[in-house]
């Protein structure tokens, strides 16, 4: 089976499944080689340096760009610049949830899938009726992931590791810590954690955001079009990422108070705007204690040590749990 990779949680597995190809969601962990980093902007996201080092390195049959921020599209334009051997499909997702907004992003899913189904010879009609099924399913999964999440039953990297093995082992965790902000590194923190004894639920781009959906939003209704149903889920009814922060911190409240968190700690990229504005609103509005750790290329991990377990004699009074 042909391999579509792509970085980001607007992304559809579903789309890509129906019209036949394996999606690889990227998490990067190797720092850019100096060929690749010189072809980026100085400073710039770390993380689109990554994504640009794992497709340069890569062998992707595809590579698919969600233009939901402004460094996917800069990291578009210089993978199609510098490496025009890697074919590439683009989905613009819009801002907000409104019902154009829900209406334009079906618009844009289906193009999407009638490019996708022509690169592998299938006809629109036969990925429709396939994408139909194949919605019914994801829902009943990530609602059933979902109860399990916000009941506080999936600690740790349970939800980093669901898409490879489709089985969950439930566990309970009383007053965890919350793990937030971006794609990288975020087993090197949970690991941090966990040597520490402490309980940690995720909710990041790579395990929550692109599992769980919101109780508060209600039940959701499929339709007899598939790719507004797509367009809804995704736009309406999973964890958003900052790019929605008012929508996100409301988010963001609700995990707080059903899963009972003690703390909360961020990761994020030097250079990121987005995630300082996120971090900002965060501190405004959730009243927790908040423990940012910055990254780069590479996670600081003795800095990152000492921070988390001057954090944690805050919190419990000791090191440890």
């Amino acid at each position: 089976m042909t391999e579509a990779g792509y970085f980001c949680s607007y992304v559809p597995w579903e789309i890509l499944a129906a019209c036949g190809w394996r999606s690889i969601f990227l998490a990067p962990s190797h720092p850019p080689s100096f060929e690749v980093e010189a072809l980026f902007p100085v400073p710039f996201c770390p993380l689109s340096k990554m994504v640009g080092e794992a497709i340069h390195s890569g062998n992707f049959d595809l590579f698919l760009f969600a233009l939901s921020c402004d460094a996917s599209r800069r990291t578009r334009e210089i993978v199609e610049s510098f490496f025009p051997q890697q074919k590439v499909l683009s989905l613009e997702v819009p801002f907000g949830e409104s019902a154009w907004r829900v209406q334009r992003f079906a618009q844009e899913l289906r193009n999407l899938a009638r490019a996708l189904a022509e690169r592998k010879g299938f006809g629109f009609p036969e990925v429709e009726m396939k994408l139909g099924e194949i919605i019914k399913h994801s829902l009943t999964e990530r609602q059933a992931l979902s109860m399990l999440f916000f009941e506080g039953k999936l600690p740790d990297r349970t939800l980093l590791d669901y898409e490879r093995e489709r089985k969950i082992a439930p566990a309970t965790v009383a007053s965890p810590l919350l793990l937030s902000g971006s794609h990288l590194f975020v087993e090197e923190a949970l690991d941090l954690l966990r040597e520490r004894g402490i309980p940690v639920v995720e909710e990041t781009p790579r395990g929550a955001r692109r599992w769980v959906v919101l109780p508060s939003r209600g039940e959701f209704v499929p339709s007899s079009d598939p790719f507004l149903d797509l367009a809804r889920l995704y736009l309406h009814y999973k964890l958003p990422c900052p790019r929605e922060w008012k929508n996100r911190i409301k988010a963001l409240q609700e995990v707080v108070a059903r899963i009972g968190v003690r703390g909360m700690v961020y990761l994020y990229p030097k250079f990121c705007d987005p995630a300082l504005y996120d971090l900002a609103r965060i501190r405004a509005s959730l009243r927790i204690p908040l423990l940012p750790l910055e990254y780069e290329l590479t996670p600081n991990l003795p800095q990152w040590s000492t921070r988390l377990d001057a954090f944690l004699e805050v919190i419990y009074g000791e090191k440890g749990h």
